[in-house]
């Protein structure tokens, strides 16, 4: 996993950054500036026990109430506190994540409902590669992606979600910019189908399937094409500005009354 993600290529991750302005994408590139929030970390915790449960302790260490030297005392507890900073710190050198218990329970569950649902299409994902990366070439750009899912001729991705209902998701798939990695994929991996499985974060824990159909897809691959190009007149240049680069002539934006006030 390290490997993937210390190789110098275009992913789609690093396209939203662009997308933001070229300034976030170049300290992206070079390690000064990273997005990390509390709803990508356990949708990697929920990602690596729904889809790679046998890595999960590769990769984790859970805090658990058993194993801390007061279990009746939380971590303000000196001795407790002391323990904590002292897995905090193994994990920090030998490269683990951190994750709390009541996480980890949640992300378990969210594995177990997940399987319970996957509709038998999928085949309970046996035979499937997990975890797939892949290297390739755009109009001169090297660029990397990394496929949750390839089932045949099927990219299956998973995403956690406050709402997996079907219309609600519609509308977080395009809030997200997963249009764009659709595409991005889907190009990648030559594939005939694109799906992504949604699930919700809270119990049941339901989940939604959702086939992404071919005017997504060119909708998603005209703004990869797009930022790709800013992005090589940026390489050409050297330079990556921020937010100016949207208003170039006068370096200002105009603050205007939204419609709801009209």
């Amino acid at each position: 996993m390290d490997n993937y993600y210390n190789i110098p290529r275009v992913s789609n991750s690093a396209l939203g950054y662009f997308k933001k302005s070229p300034k976030h994408y170049w300290m992206y590139m070079n390690g000064v500036y990273r997005k990390d929030d509390d709803a990508l970390n356990f949708g990697r915790l929920a990602h690596s026990l729904v889809l790679e449960p046998d890595n999960f302790h590769k990769e984790y260490i859970v805090l658990k109430n058993e194993d801390k030297p007061n279990r009746a005392k939380d971590f303000r507890d000196s001795e407790n506190k002391a323990w904590k900073l002292e897995r905090q710190e193994f994990a920090r050198i030998n490269k683990f994540e951190i994750v709390d218990e009541a996480n980890y329970t949640i992300a378990s569950d969210m594995a177990y409902a997940f399987y319970e649902q996957l509709p038998k299409m999928f085949g309970g994902l046996a035979g499937a590669d997990i975890e797939v990366c892949k290297f390739f070439e755009i109009d001169g750009i090297e660029c990397k992606s990394k496929a949750d899912v390839i089932l045949g001729d099927m990219l299956i991705d998973y995403k956690t979600t406050k709402s997996a209902e079907p219309k609600e998701f519609n509308r977080s798939f395009f809030n997200f910019d997963y249009h764009r990695q659709a595409a991005f994929y889907t190009d990648a991996y030559k594939t005939k189908d694109c799906y992504y499985i949604a699930q919700e974060k809270e119990y049941p824990y339901m989940i939604s399937v959702h086939r992404i159909a071919g005017d997504v897809i060119d909708y998603g691959r005209k703004e990869y094409l797009a930022l790709l190009e800013g992005l090589k007149i940026c390489n050409k240049t050297g330079v990556y500005p921020g937010y100016e680069f949207k208003e170039p002539i006068f370096n200002h934006f105009d603050i205007t009354l939204p419609n709801y006030l009209i």
